[in-house]
Protein backbone atom coordinates (compact mmCIF):
# COMPACT_ATOMS: atom_id res chain seq x y z
CA UNK A 1 0.00 0.00 0.00
CA UNK A 2 1.50 3.81 -0.67
CA UNK A 3 1.97 6.48 1.90
CA UNK A 4 -0.87 8.79 2.37
CA UNK A 5 -0.43 12.03 0.58
CA UNK A 6 -1.33 14.67 3.63
CA UNK A 7 -1.59 18.45 4.42
CA UNK A 8 -1.25 19.58 8.11
CA UNK A 9 -3.05 22.98 9.15
CA UNK A 10 -2.86 24.82 12.18
CA UNK A 11 -6.27 26.97 13.60
CA UNK A 12 -4.83 30.28 15.25
CA UNK A 13 -5.96 33.52 16.64
CA UNK A 14 -3.46 36.59 16.07
CA UNK A 15 -0.65 36.92 18.14
CA UNK A 16 -0.43 33.68 19.37
CA UNK A 17 3.24 32.80 19.81
CA UNK A 18 2.40 28.76 20.34
CA UNK A 19 1.07 28.74 17.14
CA UNK A 20 3.86 29.92 15.39
CA UNK A 21 6.03 27.67 17.38
CA UNK A 22 3.55 24.95 16.16
CA UNK A 23 3.88 26.05 12.22
CA UNK A 24 7.45 26.27 12.46
CA UNK A 25 8.00 22.65 14.20
CA UNK A 26 6.21 20.79 11.87
CA UNK A 27 8.24 22.86 8.97
CA UNK A 28 11.25 22.53 10.02
CA UNK A 29 10.32 18.24 10.74
CA UNK A 30 9.14 18.63 7.25
CA UNK A 31 12.61 20.18 5.99
CA UNK A 32 14.93 17.99 7.51
CA UNK A 33 12.96 14.63 6.74
CA UNK A 34 12.75 13.12 3.34
CA UNK A 35 9.85 11.27 4.20
CA UNK A 36 7.50 13.89 5.32
CA UNK A 37 8.95 16.12 2.80
CA UNK A 38 7.64 13.52 0.06
CA UNK A 39 3.97 13.10 1.87
CA UNK A 40 3.39 16.10 3.26
CA UNK A 41 1.42 18.73 0.74
CA UNK A 42 1.51 21.87 2.46
CA UNK A 43 1.63 23.22 5.83
CA UNK A 44 -1.34 25.92 6.82
CA UNK A 45 -1.56 28.99 8.86
CA UNK A 46 -5.20 29.25 8.88
CA UNK A 47 -6.92 32.43 10.84
CA UNK A 48 -9.30 33.53 10.98
CA UNK A 49 -10.71 30.71 13.51
CA UNK A 50 -14.32 29.49 14.01
CA UNK A 51 -16.66 30.34 17.09
CA UNK A 52 -16.28 26.95 18.39
CA UNK A 53 -12.90 26.79 18.98
CA UNK A 54 -12.04 27.78 22.38
CA UNK A 55 -8.50 26.66 22.99
CA UNK A 56 -5.37 27.38 20.48
CA UNK A 57 -3.47 25.95 18.61
CA UNK A 58 -5.43 23.74 16.92
CA UNK A 59 -3.47 21.19 14.97
CA UNK A 60 -5.03 19.22 12.34
CA UNK A 61 -3.82 16.16 9.62
CA UNK A 62 -6.07 15.85 6.72
CA UNK A 63 -5.97 13.60 3.87
CA UNK A 64 -5.27 15.16 0.52
CA UNK A 65 -6.85 12.85 -1.73
CA UNK A 66 -10.08 13.14 0.52
CA UNK A 67 -9.94 16.16 1.60
CA UNK A 68 -10.89 14.26 5.17
CA UNK A 69 -10.35 15.40 8.26
CA UNK A 70 -7.75 12.60 9.95
CA UNK A 71 -6.48 13.69 13.43
CA UNK A 72 -7.46 16.86 15.31
CA UNK A 73 -5.72 17.96 18.79
CA UNK A 74 -5.55 21.40 20.65
CA UNK A 75 -2.14 22.29 22.13
CA UNK A 76 1.16 22.52 21.14
CA UNK A 77 3.50 19.26 21.37
CA UNK A 78 6.85 18.51 21.58
CA UNK A 79 8.75 17.96 18.18
CA UNK A 80 8.81 13.96 19.09
CA UNK A 81 4.85 13.81 19.25
CA UNK A 82 4.47 15.81 16.26
CA UNK A 83 6.90 13.99 13.98
CA UNK A 84 5.17 10.55 15.38
CA UNK A 85 2.09 11.85 14.54
CA UNK A 86 2.54 12.82 10.97
CA UNK A 87 4.20 9.40 10.59
CA UNK A 88 1.27 7.60 12.11
CA UNK A 89 -0.96 9.61 9.64
CA UNK A 90 0.69 9.17 6.95
CA UNK A 91 1.03 5.28 6.89
CA UNK A 92 -1.17 3.44 5.02
CA UNK A 93 -2.71 1.61 8.45
CA UNK A 94 -2.00 4.22 10.59
CA UNK A 95 -4.65 4.06 12.85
Amino acid sequence: MKERKIFVNIISIPDCPACDTLKTTVEDLKAGNQFLKENIVTVGHVSPYKPEHKEFPIFQIWDDGSNTLLYEVVGNYSRATIMWKLIKWILPNGK
